[in-house]
């Protein structure tokens, strides 16, 4: 950290120390979740939703994530379709919905051709 003035240090620990105290109450709420009466399936979604904004907390400010490139964002979006896809595909059987497949299907085709043509173009930096 010798680059960084001590203004930037300061920041980034404000940052880190917000963060910190972030996932400490997300994680009671995730506890907190669990000894409720909700059914199994409410407890599992509310805890990936908590789960995955802690993750994008740690990502964005302890990876550093948030000061990257546009293409980083990208993929980060393409990785969520394609989990809330796959994840759509067996709800959508259990519900014995065949639209639901096929708009995932199509969903997902359409942006894997998106981000084919995204990152076709795309050359890395020097």
């Amino acid at each position: 950290m010798s680059g960084h003035s001590p203004e930037e240090i300061n920041k980034l620990k404000q940052s880190y120390l917000k963060v910190l105290g972030a996932l400490v109450m997300l994680t009671a709420v995730t506890v907190g979740v669990s000894y409720l009466e909700f059914g199994t399936q409410m407890a599992i979604i509310i805890a990936l939703l908590v789960a995955l904004v802690k993750g994008s907390l740690v990502c964005m400010v302890f990876m550093h994530l948030s000061d990257e490139k546009k293409w980083i964002y990208w993929s980060l979006l393409l990785t969520v379709v394609f989990f809330t896809g796959i994840m759509l595909i067996p709800v959508s059987s259990f519900l014995n919905s065949t639209i639901l497949v096929i708009i995932t299907s199509i969903i997902i085709s359409v942006l894997s051709g998106t981000w084919y043509r995204y990152t076709k173009h795309w050359e890395p930096e020097n």
